[in-house]
């Protein structure tokens, strides 16, 4: 078993640049000078990229949509991600059977100035992390959630992308006390559309639905596994909008991304909620298929 400040050495180490295992990055890349890039958090259970196919499709959406030059090729960034989580495992990494790839794709170097070179190769950035500490009785009792003062940017071109720019969620995440998990970010209007780093699911008038995310937010992936999917259950999901008005009639929520999994809210502001609905008719059928803990 390998010592403490070995684990250090080998753990900083864990990125690979372009195919490169490294920690070394240009300052210059236009990821690094105006957040011109997208990005995959990748929840890795033994060894296998879960959500694979869905992290897949949304990089390439993504990269299309900014007209990075970087075409998606399975073969090669599942080799990739093998080559740092087998060095990973090597150090003797803790939770190293569940654990966290980032994917990175820039738009590269280019210089100075916003209008990026035709010159310019796109970078591929690989990291892994531990997996985030997550108490576990917080998946059968809930947690409670308020609204947070800094509002999602409305931009209809970017809304969907899990692009470079995320100063919305740093701002909000700042408002959140040392105790609370997640707090929820809504339009300038008061439209609710997700949290700091979550998809939201509410079930208002007997129907579960999700925000619309046609102008801000995220279509983070366990959001679109579970649009796909939920019919099957039975459990048909919907979008739509998210006003005050609707969630005056709000009975249930929870909040749901590809690391964690399903996890019920039991208050949202002052409004209790019935966790049971999320645990019997969501997280279930949910956490059946997909090995979040």
């Amino acid at each position: 078993m390998c010592g403490v400040q070995d684990l250090r050495q080998g753990l900083k180490r864990m990125y690979m640049v372009n195919g490169v295992l490294t920690d070394v990055f240009p300052v210059s890349d236009r990821g690094l000078q105006y957040g011109d890039g997208v990005f995959e958090t990748v929840l890795m259970h033994e060894g296998k990229p879960v959500l694979w196919r869905e992290h897949l499709e949304r990089l390439e959406r993504g990269c299309r949509t900014l007209r990075i030059p970087y075409a998606v090729n399975d073969a090669g960034l599942s080799a990739s991600i093998k080559e740092v989580y087998d060095r990973y495992h090597r150090v003797g990494a803790p939770s190293v059977a569940r654990c966290v790839i980032k994917i990175m794709i820039t738009r590269g170097g280019g210089g100075r100035g916003y209008r990026p070179s035709q010159n310019s190769h796109p970078s591929e950035i690989i990291s892994i992390h531990p997996l985030p500490e997550i108490p576990l009785e917080i998946y059968q009792s809930g947690i409670a959630v308020r609204s947070l003062k800094a509002s999602v940017s409305q931009n209809p071109t970017l809304a969907g992308l899990k692009h470079l720019n995320r100063l919305d969620q740093v701002m909000a995440s700042m408002e959140l006390g040392e105790d609370e998990f997640e707090g929820m970010m809504h339009l300038p209007n008061g439209d609710l559309i997700e949290g700091t780093k979550s998809n939201v699911l509410a079930k208002i008038n007997d129907r579960w639905v999700t925000p619309e995310i046609s102008g801000a937010g995220v279509k983070g992936v366990l959001r679109q596994y579970l649009l796909a999917r939920s019919i099957n259950w039975g459990l048909p999901v919907e979008e739509t909008r998210l006003g005050q008005a609707e969630l005056a009639d709000l009975q249930a929520m929870a909040i749901m991304n590809s690391v964690f999994g399903i996890i019920p809210v039991n208050r949202f502001n002052e409004t209790e909620l019935d966790v049971h609905s999320v645990l019997q008719e969501v997280q279930a059928s949910v956490h059946k298929e997909i090995p979040f803990f």
